[in-house]
């Protein structure tokens, strides 16, 4: 079990920013723009970093399942007024499970493919703290190792400072043990876990030697899709093995992502601030 320390909330923040950071809803709507009136998520996660500063925030931003062909002020704009708040601030890049389409096998996926996302994401938005790799092979082969290990050197030559990968299940010790990332996300699904879900050959490694620290780093996260915030959950089984968590009410269908839920994730902030 990691130790109780204060955890945080990772955000998938994949909506479009709103046309600028002083545009509000009461601005939008009184020029009658129902594109905008009804979606002000960057706002919601700022206000609410605001109203429990002490909640570290990672927000993954995502203009077009990567950085995009083309540059757009608005990120950048919002980009910057996430870090300003004391947010972190990472761009994601998918590496399509390295072209496996099992665990046993070796990356097919062109690492000149992610090193081009990589390049656009520090040429256009310089500002980023680093990289959230989604969709990381889970096979443990020294073959795969070497294909995320050359990711995270590729991330660290622009200057990535947070490399997150998200296999979204659990993974062999091994991964931790070779530091690959600071953070992995080790459950994305449409359920809570369970204590019995905590139990990898990793935790039993560390709890017979009782050696806590290990498992600071690196980090483990959890993005739980479709579900209430349930406060026993959050505090019993969350926030004792997971380092950062994101709870959206939204379904797995058609896209948990599109939208935030400011009443829930106020109340996530608030379970993660006492």
């Amino acid at each position: 079990m990691i130790k109780n320390e204060k955890k945080g909330i990772i955000i998938p923040l994949y909506t479009y920013p709103e046309p600028s950071m002083t545009y509000t809803r009461n601005k939008a709507l009184k020029e009658g723009d129902k594109k905008h009136h009804g979606v002000f998520d960057w706002h919601t996660v700022l206000n609410l970093h605001k109203k429990y500063p002490y909640v570290p925030v990672i927000v993954i931003i995502n203009p077009d399942s990567g950085p995009g062909e083309l540059f757009e002020q608005r990120y950048k704009v919002g980009a910057i007024a996430l870090k300003e708040a004391g947010i972190t601030v990472v761009g994601y890049v998918s590496t399509k499970y390295a072209g496996m389409s099992s665990s046993i096998g070796l990356p097919q996926y062109p690492l000149s493919a992610v090193k081009e996302d990589i390049d656009l994401w520090y040429r256009y938005y310089p500002m980023i703290d680093g990289l959230f790799f989604d969709e990381m092979a889970k096979g443990f082969d020294p073959e795969v190792l070497n294909y995320y290990a050359r990711i995270r050197d590729l991330a660290r030559s622009r200057g990535a400072g947070k490399i997150i990968m998200n296999p979204g299940s659990y993974i062999n010790h091994r991964w931790y043990k070779h530091a690959v990332a600071d953070l992995f996300i080790t459950w994305e699904r449409d359920a809570y876990p369970v204590i019995a879900d905590m139990l990898t050959e990793f935790d039993f490694d560390k709890r017979l030697s009782n050696d806590y620290s290990v498992l600071r780093t690196p980090e483990r996260g959890c993005l739980i899709i479709g579900q209430k915030i349930k406060s026993y959950s959050v505090k019993w089984v969350l926030k004792p093995y997971f380092d950062w968590i994101y709870i959206t009410t939204k379904p797995l269908e058609p896209n948990p992502w599109d939208r935030v839920d400011p009443a829930a994730l106020e109340k996530l902030f608030r379970l993660l601030s006492r």
